[in-house]
């Protein structure tokens, strides 16, 4: 069994905060599949809070995993039911991309978040990243630069913190700070 938490931390330019806080516990359940389940909260002070939960099961490798999951998002705004798409690959060994494509299902939008690492020195990477919804009317279209770093590293587990900057056309740019802890792989080695 595995358990990922991540905390992440943003402020736009026109002030909003918001706080994401996300638990990714899986079960290997046979050779390459495992049980994936991912529970977020997301606490904003201008727009609406909302709690996701997501279940479905996935496929992997050390080196890469799919994951296809059914997702309900609760909200004062109004509540979702999505489909959700995950995936992560390591390309070589230095760079890694990590990509999900989210189609709601209760109304017209997609939801999309990449992004692509590359380890310059020691264990510092950097890259780009992208955080999209894409609905009718105005998109919400977010790139822009990316910087990660392992803290800490055990045998059984890690801490890693991530730094992106996204560039909004249409809404105000945002600085999303990330703090990951991650426990053994799905596919590793027991």
């Amino acid at each position: 069994a595995m358990v990922v938490a991540v905390t992440m931390a943003s402020v736009s330019a026109h002030g909003e905060e918001q706080l994401r806080v996300a638990v990714h516990p899986t079960l290997r359940i046979a050779d390459h599949w495992f049980i994936a389940g991912w529970l977020v909260g997301n606490a904003k002070s201008d727009s609406p809070d909302n709690v996701n939960m997501l279940g479905g099961l996935g496929y992997g490798t050390p080196k890469w995993w799919l994951e296809g999951l059914l997702q309900r998002q609760w909200s004062r705004g109004g509540n979702n039911t999505i489909v959700s798409f995950r995936s992560q690959f390591k390309l070589g060994g230095r760079t890694s991309f990590c990509a999900e494509i989210a189609p709601f299902l209760t109304k017209t939008a997609v939801y999309n978040l990449m992004f692509i690492d590359h380890r310059l020195w020691h264990k510092l990477a950097v890259g780009m990243e992208s955080d999209n919804t894409f609905k009718p009317g105005r998109d919400a279209i977010g790139v822009g630069p990316r910087v990660s770093h392992p803290i800490w590293k055990g045998r059984r587990a890690g801490v890693g913190i991530a730094l992106a900057y996204h560039l909004r056309p249409h809404d105000p740019n945002t600085l999303r700070a990330y703090v990951v802890v991650a426990g053994k792989g799905p596919m590793k080695a027991e």
